[in-house]
Parts: structure tokens; sequence; C-alpha cells
């Protein structure tokens, strides 16, 4: 939280004057309001804008994360499968392949 500095006051062990500009947590920042030192700074529109850009990025970033995983275990799923069936390099084959490898040997 930004605040503005209205009266001298103390602020995290040093003095600030009328006009500084603090970036503090939020319960200090309410301090600070509470006791009329200071007044909440507004966030800019490109303050705004990078924190939603920032807050997409890692919910894309986690969405990404997740399906990753989701393949691995499939993967890992089909490998097992793969060798109970006794198809040969179930390791080094792709998703795709043993999928198709899977389905051939099961039809017969």
């Amino acid at each position: 939280m930004k605040v503005k500095i209205t009266a001298v006051t103390k602020v995290n062990g040093s003095w600030k004057g009328p006009g500084a500009e603090v970036d503090v947590d939020e319960k200090l920042g309410e301090e600070l309001i509470e006791k009329r030192v200071g007044v909440e700074i507004e966030k800019s529109a490109a303050e705004k804008e990078a924190e939603e850009k920032a807050a997409a990025e890692a919910k894309a970033a986690a969405k990404a994360a997740k399906e990753a995983e989701k393949a691995e275990k499939e993967l890992k799923s089909l490998r097992k499968k793969a060798a109970e069936l006794g198809i040969e390099g179930a390791d080094e084959k792709d998703a795709e392949t043993l999928t198709a490898e899977i389905a051939a040997k099961e039809q017969k």
C-alpha cells in the first residue's frame, strides 16, 4: 500500500516529512491513515494493469503446470498398461503411439 505522509512522522524507523510517499504493508498503512498522518495513494492505471497482467500470467502458468502434470500421469498409466500387454519399448514412445498400439493389441 502506498501512503503519502501529511505530517512529520516516524515510519519503519525513519522520520518522514509531509509529501513523502512510502510503500508500507496494509496494517501500517491503515494505522497511518487512522492517525491522520497519511493518505492512501491510489494505484495508477499502469500499476493496476501490471498487477492484472501478473495475475493472468500466474494463472496461465499454473494451468500449464497442471496440464503437464495430468499428461505425465496419463503417459505413465499408458506405459504401465503397455508393459502389461507386452508392448516393446514403451518407455521411449509417446502417448499417441502407445494409445494406438494398446488399442491394436487389445483388438487382437
